[in-house]
Formats: structure tokens, sequence, C-alpha cells
């Protein structure tokens, strides 16, 4: 908005004084109007994204939320870090894991069974007992008592045996499980991580190219306030202004979301909390 107010006021100054002629205003005036509908279409679109994200969070819709307008990227993250992280902190590799260990449980439980089973038992006995008359006014009895009891399974073997089997069958699955996992985890790690180093030098290189779009823009605008440049090319050079910043702002977003990734799939991701 600001470089199609710019032109528009350059653009009618020299109008006024006849040194610029009314098709090249009106033109001027006309991309004014597109570039101020375009805004209003994006002030619409972010109002409806903040209701939405109010819906979300359970606000009233007519909160006002102080959003970041910029994107912070975290440089710096390492490979052998990340990978670290995944393998202790993942969540469906915990889950696996968890999964696997109570299988192996389970079948220690199941194999329990086949073991004798000796139960020890033990009490002491008091009792007292009086009469009002006879030969016997008073009567005492105590005394320890105990005893044991060894058993050996006999007739459950066999279904023991059966039991034995599934539950092996459900160990090595859970293995497998877990070894499937890993991999496809730490496919995924490598694919963003990729990502995140690609999106980084993108940044770079978008950051050089936003510098020397706004040199061009300088020098564009200087040459069409003396008249050594038309209307179409100063709009061309503003354009490409713009999409150097737009392309800049695409690849920051790209990073971030890499980033993101990384943090989640390492088990780091509270760390935005």
């Amino acid at each position: 908005m600001g470089l199609s107010k710019e032109r528009l006021r350059i653009t009618e100054e020299k109008y006024r004084i006849g040194f610029e002629s009314k098709l090249s205003y009106q033109l001027a005036r006309v991309e004014f109007n597109t570039d101020s509908s375009y805004y209003m279409q994006q002030v619409q679109t972010l109002e409806s994204a903040r209701i939405q994200l109010n819906r979300v969070l359970a606000l009233d819709p007519d909160t006002v939320l102080l959003i970041e307008d910029t994107i912070g990227i975290e440089y710096g993250l390492l490979y052998e870090d990340m990978l670290h992280q995944t393998l202790n902190n993942n969540a469906e590799l915990l889950i696996a894991r968890q999964k696997q260990t109570l299988s192996e449980l389970d079948r220690k439980l199941i194999l329990s069974k086949l073991y004798p089973v000796l139960r020890l038992s033990g009490g002491y006995n008091f009792t007292k007992s009086e009469a009002q008359a006879g030969i016997l006014l008073e009567n005492r009895q105590s005394g320890w008592n105990y005893g044991a009891t060894l058993s050996y399974p006999i007739l459950d073997r066999l279904e023991v045996h059966r039991q034995n089997k599934n539950a092996k069958l459900d160990i090595e699955n859970a293995r497998l499980e877990l070894a499937y996992l890993e991999q496809d985890v730490l496919s995924n790690l490598s694919e963003i991580y990729l990502a995140y180093q690609q999106t980084l030098r993108l940044v770079d290189l978008e950051k050089q190219n936003l510098s020397v779009a706004r040199d061009n823009l300088d020098i564009a605008m200087e040459r069409f306030r003396l008249g050594n440049l038309s209307g179409i090319e100063m709009r061309e050079i503003g354009r490409n202004y713009l999409d150097a910043e737009d392309r800049l702002l695409n690849a920051q977003y790209q990073a971030k979301l890499a980033e993101i990734s990384l943090k989640q799939i390492s088990g780091r991701i509270q760390e935005y909390l």
C-alpha cells in the first residue's frame, strides 16, 4: 500500500503541473484502488482467522490477541542431538517400547504358573472359660499352630504352554512393530532435518534478494520522481520488491514449520508452551 500511495502522490503532482498525462494518472489511481481492494481482503482474512483462533481456544469471539508479526527461527539444531532425543523421547517409540515390555511381563506371569507353589500358614489360639459353680471354675487354653502346603500344577500345564506360545508371538510382534516404527520415525527425522537445512539456506538467499530489491526500489523511486522512469516500469519494480518480501516470508514460514516438526518428533514440543 505504501508504494502505491507514494506512486499515486507523485503521479498526481506531475499531472497537476502538466508533466504527466491524464492516462498515467488514471492508471496510477486504478492500481492504487486495486491494491487497496486487495489490502481490505487481507484484513478480512486476518479477522476471520482471529475469530477462528478464538473459537479453538474457547475464547470470546471479540477477544483481541497480540500476535507477533515476525517469525523467529531457531538456528543451530544439530542432527546428532535430534537423533538422540528422538530415540529417547519420541512419544510413538516410548509407547511401542512399553507395549513390548508389557508383553514380556505377561509371558513371565504365564510361566510362573508352571512353578511349584508353597503356602505357609500360622496362628496363635487362646481360649478362656469361667464357671459360677462346680469343681472347674476357670479353664484356659493357648498354643501356636502352623502348617505348610506345597502344590504343583499338573492338569493346567497344556493350557499354560498354549498361553506361553501366544505370549511369545505377542513379544515378537511387539519387537517387529518397534523395529518398523523406529525405521519409520528415523526416516521422517532425516526428511524433516533435510527440509530444515534447505529452508534455512533459502531464508538466507531470500534475505539477500530482498536487500537487492530494496536498493532497486530506492533507485527506481528516485528516478520516478525525476521523471526518468515510467509509471509502468516503476510498478514492475515495486512488484518485484513485494514478490521478494513474499518469498522471504514464505521461506521463513517453511523453516519454522520444519523447526516445529523437529521439536515434535524429538519430544521437545513442550518448549513452545
